[in-house]
């Protein structure tokens, strides 16, 4: 009889006294019943209640790539090809806010070669060359093409050093580590990187 009971919910254990005698009135059987009915009620609310998630990963969510992503910035020598300087930010934060909030500059004597997403840089930075962008109202002359290639090329520099940081696949492959020491181990890498360079 214990375990019967113990399984039988709140109301099947009312509606079997009602079945044997008892000395409770009519009224106040509907009475109990009525409370056990609104106390199931209440906690199956409170169970099937879903919790409000914290959308923390929409702060990491490229709408460019379609996935939670984190961004890195590179500088690097054009002569020694090692990495002076890094900054990180997340993956939908653009790449000239994220150059502006790295606070990131160079001297009058040294010439900064950037990509297109860079535009707007030379206020900041007036020794600076990048590609000029196209329109469908204003198409690139033959000048200006020439120039972007020439800027290309002097710029590859650059994307060489970004893929040899890539064989470490911490950077190349998903990050499955803690974000907020992402930077902490890029700047590892890029020191192990810049010390194969040493002589």
């Amino acid at each position: 009889m214990i375990f019967e009971s113990a399984k039988q919910s709140p109301i099947e254990a009312l509606r079997a006294e009602r079945r044997s005698p008892s000395p409770i009135g009519k009224g106040d059987e509907e009475d109990r019943l009525n409370e056990a009915g609104a106390s199931q009620n209440s906690n199956f609310q409170a169970a099937s209640g879903i919790k409000s998630r914290n959308n923390k990963q929409k702060y990491f969510y490229s709408g460019k790539k379609k996935r939670h992503t984190l961004k890195s910035q590179v500088v690097v020598d054009k002569k020694s090809k090692k990495v002076i300087c890094t900054s990180f930010g997340n993956g939908k934060k653009h790449d000239f806010r994220l150059f502006k909030e790295s606070n990131v500059r160079w001297t009058k004597e040294r010439f900064g070669i950037t990509d297109s997403g860079y535009t707007g840089i030379k206020r900041l930075q007036n020794n600076t060359k990048l590609p000029k962008k196209s329109s469908k109202k204003k198409p690139l002359t033959k000048e200006e093409k020439e120039q972007n290639r020439k800027i290309s090329s002097e710029r590859v520099v650059n994307e060489n050093v970004i893929g040899s940081l890539k064989r470490f696949k911490i950077i190349n492959d998903r990050y499955k580590n803690r974000k907020k020491e992402f930077g902490l181990r890029f700047n590892l890498i890029a020191g192990i990187h810049n010390m194969e360079l040493t002589p």
